[in-house]
């Protein structure tokens, strides 16, 4: 209707003018005017927000026809980023602490498998394991006692006893002449002189104790310089008592009254490793919503939108 009505216009305006233009011409002129016009719509609105509405308008080609402008699609760059890496490495770290806490499950079931066992009469060319119970036959020797703490005592082989005490660790000589070393229990700091020796050949019952790591080289004391240690150094008390390298605790039974408090194994083992589990499978699967999200396509990173902004 618009076409008509401006052929008309120019028409009636040739008439006038005395002028003999042919349709042709006209419609030739119409043409060259309105892609023109539209030209100029598509170079003005591209700047507006309707530009997904315009990318989907019909454009004049060079040939005349018409043609579709092809929306530009976002590329992402996963490959490229070391973002990409964090998933991977967070779900290699909960495989592993997967085998980590089977490994401790096995050691957590042989060492009450052993706690369990029958006491065995002690042989000391054998490297016995922690927690193996056994039985000795001997008498104290209080003239070289240690003192191991301080630390709280322990209830059902649970540190939730009396704080503030030391464990008294004797050297005991078996009846076969070899000396070792006996941990008699827990005793009050006030009683660090503790009552109850026990004189003549006893028979006893306890584990195996293993030397503990030290906590700071520089905290231990020199071979004889002082009877406290703060960690079992069995071997530093064994050359100073002239005893092997052997410890035993004694059960809870040998407890006595006004004296040593026996029975101080604490059987439970550091075994946090579901909480690692759970931690790194879970920085995974964040990490991977992270990703999937768009957290590293090229339109939404912030590194890209620095760009753009300083552009």
């Amino acid at each position: 209707k618009r076409i008509s009505s401006l052929q008309q216009l120019l028409s009636v305006r040739n008439k006038s003018s005395g002028r003999n233009i042919p349709f042709t011409s006209t419609n030739q002129r119409l043409s060259n005017i309105i892609p023109s016009t539209n030209q100029r719509l598509f170079s003005v609105f591209p700047a507006t927000n309707h530009r997904r509405e315009l990318s989907s308008l019909p454009t004049p080609g060079d040939d005349g026809t018409t043609a579709r402008i092809p929306r530009p699609k976002p590329k992402t760059e996963w490959a490229f980023n070391p973002m990409a890496i964090i998933p991977i490495v967070c779900f290699g770290l909960g495989c592993w602490q997967v085998e980590r806490r089977k490994w401790k499950m096995e050691v957590i079931k042989d060492m009450e498998a052993r706690r369990d066992m029958a006491p065995a009469p002690i042989d000391t060319k054998q490297d016995y394991p922690e927690y193996t119970p056994v039985v000795i036959k001997g008498s104290f020797d209080y003239s070289h006692e240690f003192y191991l703490g301080p630390r709280h005592s322990v209830v059902d082989h649970s540190e939730k006893g009396t704080p503030g005490g030391y464990h008294s660790i004797v050297p005991f000589t078996l009846s076969s002449g070899e000396r070792i070393l006996v941990d008699r229990g827990w005793v009050a700091r006030r009683d660090k002189k503790p009552a109850g020796q026990v004189p003549g050949e006893v028979t006893l019952k306890g584990y195996i104790r293993a030397a503990e790591p030290p906590v700071m080289a520089s905290m231990a004391p020199a071979a004889g310089s002082s009877p406290t240690y703060i960690w079992r150094d069995t071997p530093v008390m064994a050359e100073v008592s002239g005893s092997l390298p052997i410890t035993v605790e004694l059960f809870a039974e040998h407890s006595i009254e006004d004296g040593p408090l026996a029975g101080q194994t604490r059987l439970s083992v550091y075994n946090k490793h579901m909480e690692y589990i759970i931690t790194w499978f879970g920085l995974c699967i964040a990490s991977l919503f992270y990703l999937g999200r768009g957290g590293t396509s090229r339109g939404t990173s912030l590194s890209s939108r620095l760009l753009r902004q300083k552009r």
